[in-house]
């Protein structure tokens, strides 16, 4: 229902013969075009069409994802007032049965100052209140004006959020709608089902320290332990998968894996002197323990960490 688009195909090195697919689109359909390049994985994959976008709106969706018809007409009608939208999406399977569907209202948010924008990321983004894939419609002048791309030393993991996190600190006017056109397809063998046991703490670190130096860069200098913060909530994801399965020992050889270190300690560090931030977000007890669990992190002293899995979920619901 709304035909005033580009599509940009990125042939990341693929072989079973989809290019040949997309070609024979592209001869009928002059918005179609098709950009090539050796196997590189998403992230290079996504900046390669961002640097060859025209549009005045850029956004994305997964090779095994689809759109409802109505999708881009809906997300034009509501992002003219807004810098991002957020929507929905109904997860589903191979066969197109509906597997999960969410249900996030239509709101609006206007961040003007710095502290509205790590507010929003902690409060809305982490709270889980949208789904903050890149499933999302952005400016393309915040993308392309702010240098913003997609982290290539994540290994493709997580890039997405960074993504998202990084568009968000220059966006003033945002909307959460309640369209519901994106088709998030589970399958065994896509890249999510591979990556749901693995533990990558080295590429959510990246993630941080990507978002940090951009924060930095920007004025951010006065929320260090804000930053901190939200330095635990993208590595939480990571933790969860050990505290989950209670192999705690584990963690301590996983973080001896992550490549830049003086970063992920210095950020630990710090988050142990945020006290009472941490209670601007939470209770005085759910934040002792964080504070608990981060100590436990910084020098894998299991004495000096009693404490139930459970009460890490409080934090994030």
């Amino acid at each position: 229902s709304f035909d005033n688009f580009e599509l940009i195909l990125v042939d990341d090195g693929s072989n079973d013969g989809s290019k040949q697919v997309a070609e024979s689109f592209s001869r009928i359909d002059k918005r179609i075009r098709i950009l090539q390049q050796q196997n590189q994985g998403v992230s290079v994959a996504r900046n390669t069409g961002i640097e060859h976008s025209l549009g005045k709106y850029i956004a994305f969706c997964d090779a095994d994802d689809y759109y409802g018809k109505d999708r881009l007409y809906n997300l034009y009608e509501k992002i003219e007032n807004n810098d991002i939208v957020f929507t929905n999406y109904l997860n589903v399977n191979e066969n197109g049965n509906i597997i999960k569907e969410t249900s996030y209202l239509n709101r609006s948010f206007y961040l003007e100052s710095k502290k509205e924008h790590l507010d929003f990321i902690i409060n809305v983004i982490f709270q889980k209140k949208c789904s903050w894939t890149v499933s999302c419609l952005v400016k393309r002048n915040i993308i392309v004006d702010n240098d913003i791309r997609f982290n290539t030393k994540c290994g493709n993991f997580g890039e997405d959020l960074g993504f998202v996190l990084e568009s968000l600190l220059y966006s003033k006017n945002v909307l959460i709608s309640d369209d519901n056109s994106y088709f998030y397809v589970s399958h065994s063998g896509s890249m999510s089902d591979k990556n749901n046991d693995v533990i990558r703490m080295d590429s959510m670190n990246e993630i941080a320290k990507s978002f940090y130096e951009r924060c930095k860069r920007i004025g951010y200098k006065k929320y260090e332990k804000i930053l901190a913060i939200i330095h635990f909530l993208i590595m939480y994801g990571q933790y969860y998968k050990m505290i989950g399965k209670s192999v705690y020992p584990e963690l301590k050889k996983e973080i001896r894996k992550i490549n830049d270190r003086n970063f992920y300690y210095q950020m630990v560090k710090r988050l142990l002197f945020s006290y009472k931030e941490i209670c601007e977000y939470t209770d005085k007890r759910t934040a002792k323990q964080i504070l608990l669990f981060t100590n436990y992190c910084l020098h894998g002293n299991w004495e000096r960490f009693k404490i139930e899995s459970a009460v890490f979920y409080k934090f994030l619901i």
